[in-house]
């Protein structure tokens, strides 16, 4: 990170687009902020600058990059305005370019309209939004693909308690967004036959809405930190005809909530072995995506490694979610008793893998297939260090899978790039990155990757293409580095680049391939 020195270098340096920044970092890491953040009430700026981006070979992650080098390549200029006055602000930022054929084109990368008071935020916006702690982005929202527009709130923090028991602060956020139209297969996908198969078969729902649920707490001065989120692919045109059409108000509730199988399931019994199918309560379409994560200050890690702070965070996510509440309230202490019952039975057998990978509660919301995330932040003078394990790769039996499902075959992703975390798809991998304060001008962060990509696509459709092969598993190993320099006081120099060697592009086996991913921006901005 590249340290605030004054104030006006502060302006100049957080408005400054596309720094190399965490998701959800602690305080004191780098975070990226939205377009002239940190400016002074009643400031404007304007600024332009040049871009390229591009992309060779297989799938390589580049994260933090706004789908720059992935989604959107190519070689051109950049425009920005923006005013902060006060409780309102406004901004944009465009990038032009022209193609092969000689057409030119502009793209808004991010903008926003937006009212702040009294810790309430609320408006319309085009601007990164991340939510969860991975180093590679949120399991559900990253940076690693161009932000979507979308109408969103957010609640100042308020203070809980029950009696004299304080249960920390607490706040909401939500939004509603609309996805891209002409919508394709991603490259990161797990199972690209089968997505292109549904496609033919069904179709796939284009300008889909993208809706999100977070309920976020802190406690001791921020010293612990929890979140519980939810985000839902809904709506949508298919062959021209809107999936909502004839919909009722209960129905756009089910779709936009993303609650078809919570209302459908939770009155199901499903540890009883003779249990009813359960039927959904009305026609809504959707796909939802869960997560809850925690983050806690580790002092005694920081004293072991004898750095100035410590951080552990772990997550979880899951495409399927079963919570069994209609069970629970038909007879709360029956089953609070079969509840207690089989948690002290996993304790007794000293199982910790049973009580933390538990299908059967009542009580608790059962992850079908949950994808889980560990790991480390580190912080010393000038250096910071992050060090996690991520696994979204669900069990081959199971028919979830991430980020996709029939209904949205194209699933979470804006123009092929994971909306989440950067390495989307399923992946059961390792991540280590080093941020590096290289004097006042100079910042640097480095990922490195390590991990392997199973099979999940259909074995039919895959056998169809490669006969008399069988599929590999596809081991994986990548590298990016990202640097910012302040090269004047109005002009800031990023670039960054990613590479990724794979053993079995395609799960064929043998066939080792080198992705790479690169982008530039030089970026001038002067304020007022």
């Amino acid at each position: 990170m590249i340290p605030h020195r004054t104030g006006l270098f502060r302006c100049l340096l957080v408005a400054v687009p596309g720094l190399a920044l965490c998701a959800q970092a602690p305080e004191g890491w780098n975070r990226r902020e939205e377009l002239g953040s940190g400016l002074p009430p009643g400031a404007a700026w304007y600024g332009a600058g040049l871009w390229t981006a591009d992309r060779h070979g297989p799938p390589a992650p580049l994260v933090d990059s706004l789908g720059m080098g992935n989604g959107y390549v190519g070689s051109g200029i950049s425009a920005e305005a923006g005013a902060d006055l006060g409780r309102w602000s406004f901004a944009i930022q465009g990038l032009a370019d022209t193609d092969a054929q000689g057409r030119s084109h502009f793209t808004v990368m991010r903008s926003h309209a937006r009212y702040h008071s009294g810790g309430w935020t609320a408006g319309f916006e085009q601007e990164p939004l991340v939510w969860g702690y991975g180093l590679t982005g949120g399991y559900l929202l990253g940076e690693s693909a161009r932000p979507v527009p979308k109408l969103r709130l957010e609640t100042p923090y308020w203070h809980l308690s029950l009696g004299k028991w304080s249960l920390g602060e607490w706040g909401f956020q939500w939004f509603t967004g609309r996805l891209e139209n002409g919508r394709s297969i991603p490259a990161a996908s797990q199972m690209p036959l089968s997505i292109a198969s549904d496609m033919a078969l069904n179709g796939d729902p284009q300008s889909p809405f993208f809706s999100g649920w977070r309920t976020q707490a802190r406690s001791r001065d921020g010293k612990v930190e929890f979140y519980l989120n939810w985000t839902v692919l809904w709506g949508g045109n298919r062959d021209g005809v809107p999936m909502t059409r004839g919909y009722s108000l209960g129905e756009y509730l089910t779709a936009i909530t993303g609650t078809k199988d919570a209302l459908a399931e939770g009155g199901v019994d499903f540890n009883d072995p003779n249990h009813p199918q359960p039927t959904l309560v009305n026609g809504a379409a959707s796909s939802t995506n869960f997560d809850v994560g925690m983050r806690f200050r580790a002092d005694w890690l920081a004293r072991a490694t004898s750095s100035e702070k410590a951080w552990i965070y772990v997550s979880r996510g899951s495409k399927g979610v079963l919570l069994q509440w209609k069970v629970l309230a038909r007879r709360p202490i029956h089953y609070l008793g079969k509840e207690i019952d089989g948690t002290w039975r996993s304790v007794k057998g000293l199982s910790a893998s049973a009580v933390w990978n538990r299908k059967d509660s009542y009580v608790a919301p059962n992850l079908i297939a949950p994808n889980d995330t560990i790991g480390i932040l580190l912080e010393w003078p000038g250096v910071r260090f992050g060090l996690e394990h991520h696994d979204t790769s669900n069990p081959p039996g199971i028919s979830y899978r991430s980020f996709v499902n029939s209904v949205y075959p194209s699933g979470f992703y804006a123009y092929g790039d994971p909306l989440g975390e950067a390495l989307g798809g399923e992946a059961n991998t390792t991540v280590a990155k080093v941020e590096l304060d290289l004097g006042s001008r100079l910042s640097s962060s480095t990922w490195v990757f390590v991990g392997i990509r199973p099979f999940r696509d259909a074995p039919e459709l895959w056998n169809a293409a490669h006969p008399s092969l069988s599929p590999a598993n596809d081991a994986f190993q990548g590298l990016q580095q990202d640097l910012a320099w302040k090269v004047a006081p109005a002009a800031t120099l990023r670039a960054g680049a990613s590479w990724t060697r794979h053993s079995a592009v395609g799960w064929v086996p043998g066939a080792a391939g080198n992705g790479f991913r690169y982008f530039a921006e030089l970026a001038y901005r002067w304020s007022r």
